[in-house]
């Protein structure tokens, strides 16, 4: 029972999303957002829901907040518990922002019961989920750990630090060690987390915006033209979101294998560590076979199986987890060779690689990297590693390279394919937000900034209504309280603490956060304008904050912005009618998830290529 929160791992991918150092508040002016704004005692609608949620539940009747999605959870809570959490988790899918507003208000830490006496936590409101995401030593990763490393390895996703690894890491930041004690320093920190994010975040440097946008740019225009149908149809998931990520690793990172290997090693990883909620740690029973149709439906279940077939259920489980493993084992061997020969390459003098593989190699035969410059916005508790003094550190051994290399591979498809189609849709199910991102993307010269651009405000904003994902999942190590303001009544408040107990799992529902409106001004308004810092939780925050965002903020609104200036633009793909009990909005939000139920499967577009082609054809 201690690690049932294995199951909605299909929930917890990590990625990335852009930053910036200034936000736009309530009052049109400009204030800088070193310290998250409270927003409390600003909003004077009394019919706002922002205003009935931060005001409490108490207020005179005709103003108080819903509370029809909990109140139904408690129904079904008094009949059987597993039924009652699935239907939570249901909600996620249906009416995610609806079903947040209820929670912050009414039980912003809501504990979800579980058999076995090992129950789950859902965290909501902004400042307790980013309190969590930054205590690396009580809120862990040990879930992805015990997934990834037999077929990655031991990686910066699947490892935290200790309290005093960060206490050292910060004397560095702070410039108060120098000399030998600054180098033993260093030999010192937590190799896979600190030492090796270090090395590799310099190596993956803003520097090289524009040529990732080049690449990004002429793959998705050959891949527009080639892969449309006679009629304007182009299928977005096989033809765009998972083909072009892959070109950018392999022509930018430099893993260098075929692309329909590289497809089928992300999926079986991916759906391995973060999709195989039937498998691990020898989970079995009842509990999987009762839980699972109701929080995510039997569509993730192969339709041969039938229902209560415990055993066919493990088999494609421990398949599907050997699968994993074989791909990280294929990967390895490749790699192995590969670098073996790019190697003997550079050794002959005829290695004009810029790849970040071909800077890894370089490195190793070099003095070291400065591990402050192009370290962007890396922090370790809140100190940005560009700020420490100069450092130099020798890039690893061919082994960590070539899980660095995976990593990176593991890390970008399925999440870039999920950021590429749900902003996309939510765009082109908002017809007043997508005209003014074709506006903003029409804007862009080629030469010019994307990542800090108009549109891609645009894009993140999209996500902050349909993220990634909306939870990271986290093991607490230690017995930990989390506090939080409720208001009985306006003008009164009262202190409410929460303990959560060690080996609790704990949902931290980032989703949630970007909605907040003790933080988040106005949070319901698609707002491209508004201060990046509230959608940064889009894809990451905290010690485990994507890797790659460097890539990711180019990347994403770049091929978003090849598809939404095509003429004509509609969509193909219809909601299809999987209503919730008593609902009539589709799970699906209007994408095929497909038999995984947690990243788009197909996602089909239409545009006018005549006039494209009369357009290219006159130029």
């Amino acid at each position: 029972m201690k690690n049932l929160i294995l199951l909605f791992t299909v929930f917890s991918m990590v990625a990335c999303t852009s930053t910036s150092h200034y936000r736009r508040g309530p009052s049109n002016v400009d204030v800088k957002h070193t310290d998250r704004q409270d927003y409390s005692r600003i909003y004077t609608d009394t019919s706002s829901d922002a205003y009935k949620e931060i005001m409490g539940i108490q207020l005179p009747e005709g103003q108080r907040m819903r509370r029809d999605i909990l109140d139904r959870y408690e129904q079904l809570k008094a009949e059987d518990n597993l039924v009652a959490v699935g239907y939570i988790l249901e909600q996620v899918r249906v009416q995610p922002i609806e079903l947040f507003k209820q929670l912050r208000t009414y039980e912003p830490v809501l504990e979800l019961e579980l058999p076995g006496g090992s129950n789950m936590f859902l965290v909501s409101r902004d400042e307790s989920v980013r309190e969590a995401l930054l205590q690396p030593k009580v809120f862990s990763v040990a879930d992805y750990r015990d997934r990834m490393q037999p077929s990655v390895g031991e990686y910066m996703l699947n490892r935290d630090v200790t309290q005093g690894q960060l206490e050292v890491a910060e004397q560095i930041m702070r410039g108060e060690l120098q000399g030998e004690a600054l180098q033993n320093a260093i030999a010192g920190l937590d190799y896979y987390n600190l030492r090796e994010k270090m090395w590799m975040r310099r190596l993956l440097s803003a520097d090289d915006y524009p040529r990732i946008r080049q690449v990004v740019r002429e793959k998705m225009q050959a891949a527009v033209s080639e892969r449309t149908s006679w009629n304007g149809e182009l299928e977005l998931t096989s033809q765009i979101s998972r083909v072009v990520p892959v070109q950018l690793i392999q022509d930018y990172m430099g893993f260098g294998a075929p692309l329909h290997k590289m497809q089928e090693w992300s999926f079986k990883t991916q759906y391995s560590f973060f999709h195989n909620v039937g498998y691990f740690r020898g989970y079995r029973g009842s509990i999987a076979d009762n839980l699972l149709p109701n929080i995510i439906g039997t569509t993730l279940y192969l339709k041969e199986l039938r229902a209560g077939d415990r055993n066919g259920r493990q088999r494609i489980a421990s398949r599907v987890h050997a699968d994993g493993i074989g791909a990280g084992q294929e990967m390895h061997e490749f790699l192995t060779k590969y670098i073996r020969d790019k190697k003997d390459q550079l050794t002959q003098g005829n290695f004009e690689d810029l790849t970040i593989l071909g800077r890894m190699l370089r490195l190793q035969e070099e003095e070291g990297i400065d591990l402050r410059k192009g370290a962007g916005n890396l922090a370790i508790n809140g100190r940005r590693i560009d700020q420490a003094p100069r450092t130099a550190m020798k890039v690893a051994e061919d082994g960590r390279i070539r899980t660095s290399i995976i990593g990176g591979l593991v890390g970008a498809i399925e999440t870039s394919n999920a950021a590429i189609v749900q902003s996309i849709n939510y765009l082109l199910k908002n017809p007043e937000h997508l005209r003014a991102a074709i506006a903003a993307a029409n804007e862009l010269s080629d030469n010019d900034s994307i990542h800090d651009s108009d549109f891609a405000n645009h894009v993140w904003e999209a996500l902050r209504f349909h993220p990634i994902n909306p939870f990271v999942v986290r093991t607490v190590e230690k017995n930990h309280y989390v506090h939080y303001t409720a208001r009985n009544e306006i003008g009164s408040t009262n202190q409410v603490r929460v303990e959560i107990p060690e080996g609790a799992r704990v949902l931290l529902a980032t989703h949630s956060a970007m909605h907040d409106p003790r933080t988040v001004f106005n949070p319901d308004e698609f707002n491209a304008d508004r201060n990046p810092q509230d959608r940064r939780m889009n894809l990451g925050f905290g010690l485990h904050r994507c890797l790659g965002d460097y890539v990711s903020e180019v990347m994403i609104p770049e091929i978003v912005r090849q598809i939404v200036v095509l003429p004509g633009l509609e969509r193909v793909t219809e909601d299809e009618v999987q209503p919730a009990e008593g609902q009539t909005m589709a799970r699906n939000q209007g994408i095929d998830f497909g038999r995984r139920d947690s990243f788009p499967e197909s996602f089909k577009i239409k545009y006018n290529k005549e006039q494209v082609e009369n357009q290219n054809g006159g130029e």
